[in-house]
């Protein structure tokens, strides 16, 4: 696999104040719940109107611990007692990882609408592990670049190029996670994803502290969103429709696009933890998220919509315009999946982002 996250960069990732960062949040319909449910994942896990119709139904209480890196949540995960944590969603690239270090419970394809997933994101590669399923395609998108169509030339959006043209000095945000924006720096110089060496890192990082100059505000998701939504930033790279699609009813011009270059595309992936005392309660609530009505919750979720990965997702007409639904498959051929690197290569890069934030 391409990241052994025992390494020390995940280490460095899940120590001070990351871990102090990281959100927990419960949602439940009723204060008697008999039963709680304990969830680490991305922030899209947490809407209650996702959660809720599962708790409601199963009298249950959903506690959420959220991460920004799958990384992190896995040395979390590593560090607690057996039985503290039940469900992990994370990206789906790191699945056979996550099953390699014994942190996810095979589970039984027959109990999940498979049939019913896009193939282009059911990718036995990433889900199965020795022909034994370890996790489903819950949603994804695209990490490319979000803008305001008012305020940025269209011929400018177009390419990444953009992120080094003078005329917006001072008006992009950054995310905050260098594996996205090295990626996306790669693509603006030709290189996909699974391309970027140790050979060539040098040459993305002086093209990555080239583009510093033009950078305003660098931060974690919230920061990007508002510094979008409020004018802070009239560009962000990394980001996709995630960033935009909550904020468009409120301002028609912000946008996203995949540049000529191609894009970045996340796929997330949920599976049962091995040490879950819980595994019943655990994959119901999978099948749940994967089902037609979850997955129309999940897309349209108060943390940044997102793709569903199930054909079959109970959305309206207008959800599924505002998700360009249509584009997809053309999204899909245009990008390439979110990559992690071994050890050495992303000590590396975590280097290379520690002066880029310094410089």
């Amino acid at each position: 696999m391409k990241t052994s996250l025992a390494s020390r960069g995940a280490a460095l990732r899940a120590t001070g104040p990351v871990l102090a960062a990281i959100a927990v949040s419960a949602f439940a319909f009723t204060a008697s719940a008999t039963e709680d449910l304990n969830v680490i994942g991305w922030c899209d896990i947490t809407d209650p109107e996702l959660n809720g119709p599962f708790e409601e139904a199963f009298d249950v209480r959903i506690n959420i611990k959220t991460h920004e890196d799958p990384a992190v949540a896995q040395t979390i995960i590593e560090q607690s007692a057996p039985g503290d944590w039940d469900v992990f969603h994370t990206d789906a690239t790191l699945v056979a990882t996550h099953v390699e270090a014994g942190l996810l419970a095979e589970l039984d394809p027959a109990d999940f609408p498979l049939d019913d997933i896009f193939p282009q994101v059911l990718r036995r590669d990433l889900h199965f592990v020795d022909g034994k399923l370890y996790a489903v395609p819950d949603v994804f998108g695209w990490n490319t670049v979000a803008y305001n169509s008012e305020r940025v030339d269209a011929e400018d959006i177009a390419s990444y190029d953009i992120a080094w043209n003078p005329k917006y000095e001072g008006r992009i945000a950054v995310w905050d996670f260098y594996v996205q924006i090295v990626q996306n720096v790669g693509l603006a110089m030709g290189l996909a994803p699974d391309e970027i060496t140790m050979d060539n890192l040098a040459d993305v990082e002086a093209r990555l502290l080239a583009m510093k100059q033009n950078v305003g505000v660098i931060g974690d998701i919230a920061t990007i969103q508002t510094a979008l939504a409020t004018g802070d930033a009239d560009i962000v790279l990394g980001g996709g429709q995630w960033i935009v699609t909550g904020l468009q009813e409120e301002n028609p011009a912000l946008d996203w696009i995949v540049p000529e270059e191609g894009g970045i595309f996340y796929l997330e992936s949920v599976g049962i933890v091995a040490s879950s005392e819980k595994k019943e309660l655990a994959n119901e609530y999978v099948k749940y998220l994967i089902g037609a009505a979850g997955q129309g919750r999940f897309a349209m979720n108060s943390c940044g919509m997102a793709m569903p990965a199930n054909s079959k997702a109970e959305l309206t007409d207008e959800e599924r315009a505002l998700l360009r639904w249509e584009l997809k498959d053309t999204f899909l051929e245009d990008s390439h999946i979110n990559h992690y690197y071994d050890q050495e290569l992303d000590m590396a890069m975590i280097d290379a982002w520690a002066r880029f934030l310094q410089h």
